[in-house]
């Protein structure tokens, strides 16, 4: 698990080489088990991903992007998930300010036993400034670890909201 941790950074890493000399953090928290919970938790559940991402070069529609993403919910037993995306985000629309990503990855889940996942979705972003943005995340998940707790292995789609900061690099 250690090393596919420190593969994952590695990966991250190699890509500020190339990027546009920022890094970006996200943090975001499930809007459903925040307002109105599930089946089995109550509203004000805590469920949060955390992404570290570095932006590629800008090309005629927008960039590519690599993420090492960390979510953790308050579940029983508890959720971690660790995984590395990669996406293209859309930033000449036709709205201004507004972005468009789609991402896919692979990782793990961590709840007291682990299982390998992979995930895929989409963000729609709103820039305030040239530091922050408003972020609506659409997160679709393979759930293996339900098949071992309850043998109901699904995708679950999740949906998110968040901010995200941007770090500007020295050249």
């Amino acid at each position: 698990m250690k090393n596919i941790i420190l593969l994952m950074l590695a990966m991250l890493a190699t890509t500020t080489a190339t990027s546009q000399n920022q890094l970006s953090v996200l943090t975001a928290q499930d809007v459903r088990l925040l307002f109105t919970g599930s089946e089995t938790y109550p509203a004000g559940t805590l469920n949060v991903i955390t992404r570290i991402q570095a932006e590629g070069y800008q090309d005629k529609y927008g960039y590519a992007t690599i993420f090492a993403e960390y979510e953790v919910g308050d579940l029983q037993p508890n959720y971690n998930r660790y995984s590395l995306n990669v996406a293209y985000t859309f930033n000449k629309l036709f709205v201004k300010n507004v972005e468009a990503s789609a991402y896919a990855g692979f990782g793990f889940i961590d709840r007291g036993f682990s299982v390998y996942s992979f995930g895929f979705g989409g963000s729609i972003n709103y820039k305030l400034n040239d530091d922050f943005k408003i972020n609506g995340i659409l997160q679709i998940v393979d759930r293996k670890d339900l098949g071992v707790l309850y043998d109901t292995r699904q995708l679950k789609a999740s949906v998110f909201v968040g901010v995200s900061y941007n770090i500007k690099m020295k050249k």
